[in-house]
């Protein structure tokens, strides 16, 4: 998982779940626990 902060907030922005090709190719199916706290913008 790679997540992306604001510099100036440090807010983050973008969480993404990085795959390789070869477990898709598998379909191999994979739980992540993710605990967030979510609200809008603004």
């Amino acid at each position: 998982m790679v997540a992306r902060r604001n510099p100036d907030s440090g807010a983050i922005e973008t969480l993404e779940v990085l795959w390789f090709s070869t477990r898709l190719l598998r379909s191999d199916l994979v739980d992540i626990p993710v605990e967030a706290e979510l609200r809008t913008a603004g």
